[in-house]
């Protein structure tokens, strides 16, 4: 109930904002995730997941920003182990992990040139609120069994720190972004220090109103 509320408060918190923001915009792109940590299976791959968010800067001074947004993120990971046992000789796990995020940010840059940029430096307050685990067991190319179920062992709220940085020409903005989960994925601590890391690739738009600049 208190992660109920906390998520209430920070929506409510960027909606009120974004209305009297002085600069607006919308981001797409995508995310290559990666689940590091130890005792995961042999193999854990990396995946290509969707990336979206609404946001506002508020300009605290020339080349200073205060950033926050809404956004949506999949992340997840597949892994394979190879188990001798009986007949199956490989095992695999798909697992896909939906958040919605509340990006937090300082941002700096240069307004005095044409192409400008930035930086940035914040976390990610993330909330899953839908994810799912895929297993699979194969005999050589022959599956053997399937089941795919809704685990109670994945945390449902992390806070990823990021760093970042863009350019932005006019009204359409280029931006990347590197974050690193806090928390542990895993509830039963089955895979100490599990966690998400995140690269994200993103295309942007920004609006400006009759308060500022566009940045």
């Amino acid at each position: 109930m208190q992660k109920i509320l906390f998520v209430l408060l920070l929506f409510c918190i960027v909606s009120f904002k974004m209305v009297n923001a002085q600069i607006k915009g919308v981001k797409l792109g995508f995310a290559l995730s990666q689940t590091i940590g130890v005792d995961l299976p042999k193999y854990v791959y990396n995946t290509y997941n969707p990336y979206v968010e609404i946001y506002y800067n508020h300009r605290f001074t020339k080349g200073i920003y205060w950033h926050q947004g809404l956004s949506y993120i999949r992340l997840g990971n597949k892994m394979t182990d190879e188990i001798p046992v009986e007949i199956i000789e490989t095992y695999k796990i798909t697992e896909r992990f939906h958040y919605l995020q509340f990006p937090l940010a300082l941002k700096f840059g240069n307004e005095a040139v044409r192409l400008r940029y930035y930086i940035y430096l914040g976390a990610d307050p993330s909330v899953m609120f839908y994810f799912y685990r895929q297993t699979e067991a194969w005999a050589g190319t022959i599956p053997v069994n399937a089941d795919r179920y809704y685990p109670f062992d994945v945390r449902r709220f992390d806070l990823r720190p990021m760093i970042g940085g863009g350019f932005y020409y006019k009204k359409i903005i280029t931006e990347f972004k590197f974050a690193t989960g806090f928390f542990n994925i895993y509830t039963n601590h089955s895979a100490p220090g599990a966690r998400n890391r995140v690269f994200t690739i993103m295309l942007g738009y920004q609006i400006s109103n009759s308060k500022g600049k566009r940045w």
